[in-house]
């Protein structure tokens, strides 16, 4: 059944100053590529990202890997946001910046970031790049789900992908750790009853996740060509998908559409999910489900891979 999302969640803290936990749309995209490789494609997609978002929207900047406060957004701010994507930049061993705007800058409606990675090793040997776009979920409404996954599809055509996805989501937000206790508090139970929600700990991912994984079924779910051939290739994974879920490929790998509308699902109403049931199923064996680092902010382990199986146990 399709469930687009139609609640508004919004959890403020004690003092009703910051977002702790909320619902967004997000997309995120893991490069194939390393940051000095990466960097001209991210531009790219910042410079696209900029025309198709009304400068008015955004109020908040954060540049560079050792920034620790936000700044008010200007185009000066913009232009050091780009020397970021820089070649010269682009040598170090990290990048970052993030512009956004909306209601709280540790959980904003309006989103772009960017991390950069040169050196992994250690106990992230496969970490890699990320790139985070996020819009209000009232915006997603408003301008139809054709318009928000033509959007997103043209960004990934702009950048070399491992995997990504865009999926309405349940974000939370970052002032301090009782604060992070209270979102997750909050956030959890909603994320176990409509399953087809994300959680956007992507900042882990991006460090975490494996080369040949990816984060699972989302409403749009974008596979790197060597994810594709890891599961046989584009025809088995047709084979394999409910024929309601739509493969769109893109230069550097495919899109899943698992309906016209995201199924959002309600565990308590009996409100299944068969499309992103479908795609779970079918790109099980590249889906992430070992590292419970990830979603430590919210889970403890044992939720943590219960949550990640939500559409396939």
């Amino acid at each position: 059944m399709l469930t687009p999302p139609s609640k508004v969640y919004r959890f403020h803290d004690d003092e009703g100053k910051f977002l702790v936990g909320r619902d967004v749309f997000v997309a995120a995209f893991f490069t194939r590529d390393l940051y000095t490789a990466a960097a001209d494609a991210a531009s790219l997609l910042l410079s696209q990202w900029l025309l198709a978002t009304p400068q008015t929207l955004l109020e908040w900047v954060q540049v560079g890997p050792n920034s620790s406060q936000y700044k008010p957004y200007s185009t000066a701010m913009t232009a050091r946001c780009k020397t970021e994507l820089s070649t010269a930049k682009a040598r170090r061993d990290l990048g970052f910046f993030t512009i956004r705007g909306g209601e709280d800058c540790h959980n904003p409606s309006y989103e772009f970031t960017f991390i950069g990675e040169n050196t992994p090793g250690g106990m992230a040997p496969d970490a890699t790049c990320l790139v985070e776009l996020r819009w209000p979920s009232e915006h997603v409404a408003r301008v139809g789900f054709d318009e928000i996954a033509s959007q997103i599809c043209n960004f990934a055509s702009l950048i070399p992908f491992r995997s990504g996805y865009a999926s309405p989501a349940l974000s939370l937000g970052w002032e301090n750790a009782e604060h992070v206790a209270a979102g997750a508090m909050k956030i959890a139970p909603i994320a176990f009853r409509h399953p087809g929600y994300d959680i956007p700990e992507n900042h882990a991912a991006a460090g975490l996740m494996r080369r040949d994984r990816c984060r699972g079924a989302r409403w749009l779910t974008f596979l790197g060509s060597p994810l594709v051939e890891d599961i046989g290739g584009l025809q088995p994974l047709q084979e394999h998908l409910d024929p309601r879920v739509g493969i769109i490929e893109l230069p550097h790998g495919v899109m899943l559409r698992a309906g016209h509308s995201p199924e959002i699902g309600d565990v308590n109403r009996g409100e299944s999910t068969p499309l992103l049931r479908s795609v779970a199923s079918a790109i099980e064996p590249i889906t992430e489900f070992e590292t419970a680092a990830i979603m430590k902010r919210v889970f403890n382990e044992d939720a943590s891979l219960r949550w990640e199986r939500r559409h396939l146990d």
